[in-house]
């Protein structure tokens, strides 16, 4: 009886033993892919913000790009390449042109409003590789909960980021006082970027810029080109207009 009582004791040991390390293991597992899940959470946040950020200053780049087109396509007027003839059908085409280059700004006007909302939701992701100054402090917010020693931070809970030097560990320091350092990604550097919004406030000054330009060449052209028509017509005794809508019109 004593060594069946022994052999029973030895079996319920090594199945407890056996029950205790698959549920550590199981917990392990557990953990792991807890870890991975609110990584993969922080990474769609951080890639979202990086593509917004992108995004914006193509769009910025791409809006300057067709802004200095459209200043080159008016170049020739200002460099004396094209001279007005004074005639009647160049007066109807220059109209349309102008008619044309109005429509195109408006629809460029109506892409920097855009711009300019955006802007203030732009993520300033550049500072994550910006290294702070020594002294310079970062308003932030935590992207997840995080407890450690000397922390005990909350998700959404703001922060201050003290050192960003290391690419995987920032410094920081809690609303109560508390410091140390945390995983870089679980730190949000919340908007406005600064370097968006005077994107957006610049093009927009460019857009009235190039516009004024446009304004000034084309009254410049349409001077020239009413001098020679009224000269052209001081030269001939009779004038043949095609109906009475272009007499009116010229009249």
């Amino acid at each position: 009886n004593t060594i069946t009582s022994r052999v029973t004791e030895v079996e319920n040991y090594e199945h407890y033993q056996k029950v205790f390390e698959e549920k550590q293991v199981s917990d392990n597992v557990s953990d792991c892919w807890q870890y991975i899940k609110q990584l993969s959470r922080l990474t769609q946040e951080h890639l979202r913000n990086a593509a917004d950020y992108h995004t914006f200053f193509h769009d910025v780049r791409e809006i300057d790009a067709q802004l200095e087109k459209r200043l080159n396509t008016t170049k020739r007027m200002a460099a004396g390449n094209f001279e007005p003839t004074g005639l009647l059908k160049e007066g109807a085409q220059t109209a349309n042109d102008l008619k044309e280059h109005m429509s195109y700004f408006l629809y460029l006007s109506q892409r920097i409003d855009q711009l300019l909302e955006r802007s203030k939701r732009i993520v300033p992701v550049h500072l994550r590789n910006t290294p702070l100054a020594s002294g310079q402090a970062l308003a932030a917010r935590a992207l997840c909960s995080i407890t450690g020693q000397n922390l005990n931070v909350q998700e959404r809970q703001e922060i201050v980021l003290l050192d960003n030097s290391n690419r995987n560990t920032w410094y920081i320091r809690t609303m109560d006082g508390g410091e140390g350092l945390v995983p870089a990604v679980c730190v949000y550097i919340p908007p406005p970027d600064l370097t968006a919004v005077n994107a957006a406030i610049k093009i927009r000054e460019k857009l009235s810029s190039v516009w004024g330009t446009t304004i000034k060449r084309y009254k410049d052209f349409l001077v020239e080109h009413y001098i020679k028509l009224l000269n052209n017509v001081a030269k001939e005794e009779t004038i043949e207009l095609a109906n009475q809508e272009v007499f009116q019109n010229f009249y």
